[in-house]
């Protein structure tokens, strides 16, 4: 089992992931589709270490998943302060039309 998260770009919503969970969500691959949401303050940080923080909550998926992360512009963005923020919660990440700033 493979649990993918999905973080959209900038302007977009989580739809744009629909024809990706189409495509490969079933039994063996379940797509999350994130939803953006800007923190008060803190910036791409303080997103990743509330990102972090609810992806820790929520149970995998049984049998054991992996995680990936999948980040597309400003997604793949905060996906590198998600990936530095909370090392070892990923198995993989793909970055897509990403830039560190």
């Amino acid at each position: 089992m493979v649990e993918l998260r999905c973080l959209h770009g900038t302007f977009q919503e989580p739809g744009v992931w629909a024809e990706l969970e189409e495509r490969l969500g079933g039994d063996e691959v379940r797509v999350v589709a994130e939803t953006i949401e800007p923190p008060a303050s803190g910036g791409a940080s303080a997103w990743a270490e509330a990102f972090c923080a609810r992806v820790a909550r929520a149970p995998r998926p049984e049998p054991p998943a992996r995680r990936i992360l999948l980040g597309y512009s400003l997604g793949g963005r905060l996906a590198m302060h998600a990936l530095a923020g909370c090392a070892g919660a990923w198995d993989a990440a793909v970055l897509v039309s990403a830039h560190p700033g």
